[in-house]
């Protein structure tokens, strides 16, 4: 697995990762008051770049592809099959379900779509469901928006998407039926409207495989989009 600079993306076998793109976010910060531009145009000439530079052959999105619950919003009947015709001119694509892409199929009828995804000994599941089987050398989920939020002296609270990397914990494995932790990685968000979750501030991650009798969140190690290593989120809890 690498991660890509600057971008919450990476590279996993022959295949492009990214998750929680959100699509038909704008609709509901609009309904917030907040006048926001329609996010398809940047996030494909982002997706068609990151193509070009890595010459990947594949792309996963690993979930929540769109946004609104239970049913599709005007905006994503339009821009998903937009957006996801241009990436398919260029690679092969799979959808990992995630839980805000609910009849997803319908609006990709000729999308592979699955509920997880093996990649040599990565698995890639969305996060928010509990996976049939764990033994693998990595794990790698998305669903919680992971960021670490910084506050200054005189009270100015900033947020930076991260990348988290951790293990379950010990006495978890033999509940788990595992003989050893694979690697956990937990993507960042790749839509830019999506701020993220302060981790440094919380002790349990949203979904089955963050719950906190399984991993210790002060025990992760938090990575920032250009790779600069924060260190465990404990030590980033007072920030």
């Amino acid at each position: 697995m690498k991660k890509i600079f600057g971008e919450a993306a990476c590279i996993i076998g022959d295949a492009l990762v990214v998750a929680d793109l959100h699509m038909g976010v704008e609709n509901e910060l609009r309904s917030q008051g907040l006048r926001v531009p329609s996010q398809r145009v940047n996030m494909e000439r982002r997706l068609l770049d990151l193509i070009e530079k890595t010459n990947v052959k594949r792309v996963v999105i690993l979930g929540d592809l769109k946004h609104s619950i239970p049913k599709a919003s005007w905006q994503e009947y339009a821009e998903v099959p937009q957006l996801i015709h241009a990436l398919e001119a260029r690679a092969e694509l799979v959808v990992v379900k995630g839980n805000h892409d609910a009849s997803i199929e319908r609006l990709l009828p000729s999308t592979e779509v699955v509920d997880s995804l093996v990649i040599g000994d990565v698995l890639l599941v969305h996060g928010h469901m509990r996976a049939k089987s764990l033994d693998f050398t990595r794990i790698v989920l998305a669903h919680n928006h992971p960021a670490v939020e910084f506050v200054d002296e005189l009270g100015g609270r900033m947020r930076e998407k991260v990348w988290l990397e951790l293990e379950f914990r010990e006495e978890a494995l033999l509940k788990l039926g595992l003989e050893r932790s694979p690697r956990i990685t937990v993507m960042p968000a790749f839509n830019e409207l999506i701020e993220g979750v302060p981790f440094n501030n919380v002790t349990q991650g949203q979904g089955p495989l963050l719950r906190e009798e399984l991993v210790d969140l002060g025990e992760a190690r938090a990575y920032l989009l250009d790779g600069t290593e924060l260190g465990k989120l404990k030590e980033l809890a007072q920030l």
